[in-house]
């Protein structure tokens, strides 16, 4: 653990650190993408709709309102800049929209939502429901191109669908077009490891076309979701991609995709392949292992490994919490997080665990916000006090 320093006074917003419940929506404003340290890429600055120093709650009525939340927790989600070479990569006009009751399309589509600063929203299977498209449209009048069809205004707005019609049926697809959004894919496989293939497909190919030529890979099981949840936020640290195994089994497809990679034309170097948790580490013995004792501890190792935060002119730091008892609203964290170029660190519902604090005061001296995902049913309100105390008190 490196040796602290003093926080000097230009390093965080003035303020008491208090604890928040909900953040307000905020109007659009501009991110661009900038490079960190050398095989980091990090967004510009992820500017949350935040005041001081402070850990917020993001959490609504329920998993679909707790994920229209985390969309609105923000000043941007990426508006193109003009005479910005990466203006067209990061050009805000992108939403995802994975089901609601699984865990696996929406954790896999983390790092696609961080290439195309997109937020992850959740939808139930049979139908587009209001609120998703009400925020939909909200998405989308941020967008400078609308949501229009063909060449004229709002053609650039792109809802993504991650998953087959027994994820997301064409009855949403339909209520997509019945609400003017005409510009829908589709990002799907045969099962959730074809499906995690099919987005990976897609990361790399917009990594690559705009010159992003070194990355890494992380494995996590598909059978269970804490690892994968964790995994996400510490792969787009580098631009990398989350790929599943089948528990302590590779799929074969995908193992065939890390032979791709590690031979394609055009990378620097051939793809870092991780492991995050026993069964991912078991199922690929070759890749870095990062096996804790528990979730908590492996998405701790995950953290300290991915994110070692140093002082940055301009730059605002922020850490993720979420409940590892329950994906429901943990994993809208996960892009979210990979958004806000973040750790996601797992909590007991009742009390803040050991190795999460100690992450957390590992990193007071330059963590601005943190984030606590949930509401008070899956997150103890102590836990958001314990938080705040090893970050700012």
């Amino acid at each position: 653990m490196r040796t602290k320093l003093r926080r000097t006074a230009g390093a965080l917003v003035a303020g008491s650190a208090a604890v928040a419940l909900a953040v307000a929506m905020a109007p659009g404003a501009m991110a661009l993408m900038n490079p960190g340290p050398p095989g980091t890429y990090h967004d510009s600055n992820f500017i949350p709709q935040v005041h001081a120093s402070t850990v917020y709650r993001i959490a609504g009525s329920d998993r679909i309102a707790t994920a229209i939340m985390a969309a609105q927790t923000k000043l941007a989600w990426g508006q193109g800049v003009a005479g910005n070479g990466n203006a067209n990569f990061v050009n805000g006009c992108n939403v995802i929209l994975a089901r609601d009751d699984d865990f696996a399309d929406a954790l896999v589509s983390g790092a696609l939502a961080d290439v195309r600063n997109a937020p992850i929203l959740v939808n139930p299977t049979a139908s587009l429901d209001a609120r998703v498209a009400a925020e939909i449209g909200i998405l989308a009048g941020q967008c400078h191109a609308g949501h229009g069809i063909g060449n004229g205004p709002g053609a650039q707005f792109k809802v993504t669908i991650v998953g087959g019609i027994g994820a997301i049926s064409m009855n949403v697809v339909t209520g997509l077009h019945g609400n003017g959004f005409w510009n829908v894919e589709r990002l799907q496989g045969i099962d959730r490891y074809a499906t995690s293939l099919t987005v990976a497909h897609e990361t790399v190919a917009m990594l690559h076309n705009h010159g992003i030529h070194n990355m890494n890979v992380i494995l996590a099981t598909g059978t269970n979701w804490p690892d994968a949840l964790a995994a996400g936020p510490a792969a787009t640290s580098h631009k990398g991609i989350v790929l599943l195994t089948n528990g302590t089994a590779m799929d074969p497809d995908t193992t065939a995709y890390l032979k791709q990679l590690a031979t394609e034309v055009g990378w620097t170097s051939a793809p870092t392949v991780y492991a995050a948790g026993g069964p991912a580490a078991a199922a690929a013995p070759d890749a870095i292992p990062f096996v804790g004792r528990d979730r908590y501890q492996t998405a701790s190792m995950l953290a300290d490994y991915f994110f070692q935060f140093l002082p940055s002119a301009n730059r605002i730091h922020n850490v993720g919490v979420a409940s590892g008892e329950n994906y429901a609203d943990a994993v809208i964290a996960g892009g979210f997080m990979a958004n806000s170029d973040g750790p996601l660190l797992l909590t007991h519902k009742t009390y803040l665990v050991d190795v999460t604090a100690a992450y957390l005061s590992s990193q007071r001296d330059w963590v601005n916000n943190a984030f606590v995902f949930g509401g008070t049913g899956v997150i103890d309100p102590v836990v958001a006090t314990e938080v705040s105390a090893a970050l700012f008190n």
